[in-house]
């Protein structure tokens, strides 16, 4: 699977649920209503007239098509700043399945039947799994869970992280084909490792991870944990289409819609001033690995619903990645024929979205509905 379509890099989300979506306003609610709208109609058709013969009269900038003007905010450097209220929330929950397995003992992993991933995108347990982890980590299982869900989980809080690849020929491993930066793990070691006593499931968890990609902590397609127990005679680990459940939910309706001018060589986009992600935690800005612009033939209400496959129900797709996080022009961004983006049009819903393409979460930092305005 492409990282770039369908991303999910490790596993993900979690942030607070951002509440029940407001009723959306009729759109005779906006303004004055009734004999107002009358009176302010006469009243404008004579500030019409009467700025026709006034030419100190200013256009309002508006036009019939987008209905109002741009109101930007601009960096130093020109281009144009994203803000908090133009950005979406995702939520959700993580539950990952436990297999008890025999402490001190060689174990058998298969992953045969994971023909579905966590998010429920079909893959190929032969060509689309390239790397199996297994990682015993210091914290618990419930913490991990929690901290794995909030794409908030500290590097150095592993034991020891041992990787097996499959170079696309396999879908079954011994423990003794892991191997620690390489080299292979000597069964001593090995078996202290998988000592259940030595490290207890009230302060350490054994995680095993199926990915696409060779990277160890990106393209996770599946998750299971392990808990070796001296009473214990099973040696199996099978990774199932259900090891790991995901619910969430994505609010595109509340968000303030980010205003787009016609596009030209020179316009970029800035995030700079992102104080918090999507997620509800810090906004890095040289994090920021991938930027995507999109249309859908959905409402953003229906795009909640398919969250998790905006990558790949996209009618149109523009793409590019970042460098060190830095702000980049929107004409650098193409579809998969090569093609530059040129500007959103009135049809179907567009979608910006940032992302960071390392985080364990796959959900976008930054993510907002796009409307057209005149400059």
């Amino acid at each position: 699977m492409d990282t770039r379509k369908g991303r999910i890099p490790l596993l993900l989300a979690s942030l607070a649920f951002i509440g029940c979506v407001p009723p959306k306003e009729d759109p005779g609610d906006e303004g004055s209503s009734g004999d107002d709208d009358q009176e302010e109609s006469a009243e404008g058709q004579k500030t019409s007239a009467d700025d026709d013969d006034d030419p100190s009269a200013e256009d309002s900038g508006t036009s019939e098509t987008s209905g109002e003007a741009c109101e930007l905010k601009l960096s130093e450097e020109g281009a144009i700043l994203v803000d908090a209220v133009n950005n979406y929330a995702f939520a959700s929950t993580l539950s990952v399945s436990k297999t008890t397995v025999a402490s001190r003992t060689l174990l058998d992993f298969d992953w045969t039947n994971l023909t579905v991933d966590f998010i429920g995108h079909a893959l190929d347990p032969l060509t689309d799994v390239n790397l199996v982890s297994l990682i015993l980590w210091q914290l618990p299982y419930d913490e991990l869970v929690q901290r794995i869900n909030d794409d908030n989980v500290d590097q150095n809080a592993f034991v020891v992280l041992a990787t097996y690849y499959t170079d696309g020929t396999r879908t079954t491993a011994d423990v003794e084909e892991f191997t620690v930066l390489g080299a292979p793990i000597p069964e001593d070691q090995l078996f202290e490792y998988l000592d259940g006593a030595m490290y207890p499931p009230t302060t350490h968890t054994y995680t095993v991870m199926a990915a696409t990609g060779t990277e160890p902590g990106q393209g996770t397609r599946m998750l299971a944990l392990i808990e070796p127990r001296p009473d214990e005679t099973n040696t199996l680990i099978s990774l199932e289409p259900d090891s790991t459940q995901l619910t969430y939910t994505a609010d595109l309706t509340t968000l303030q819609r980010f205003k787009l001018p016609a596009i030209t060589e020179e316009t970029a986009i800035d995030w700079s001033q992102m104080e918090t992600n999507g997620l509800g935690h810090t906004f890095e800005r040289n994090s920021i690995t991938d930027i995507m612009i999109a249309r859908y033939d959905l409402t953003p209400e229906e795009l909640e619903l398919q969250f998790l496959d905006i990558e790949l129900i996209a009618s149109d797709m523009y793409r590019a990645e970042v460098p060190f996080g830095e702000d980049i022009a929107l004409s650098e961004l193409t579809n998969e024929a090569g093609e530059a983006f040129s500007g959103i049009s009135d049809d179907g819903t567009w979608v910006l979205a940032l992302t960071c393409g390392f985080c364990r979460n796959p959900a976008p930092w930054f993510l907002t509905i796009l409307e057209s305005c005149e400059e």
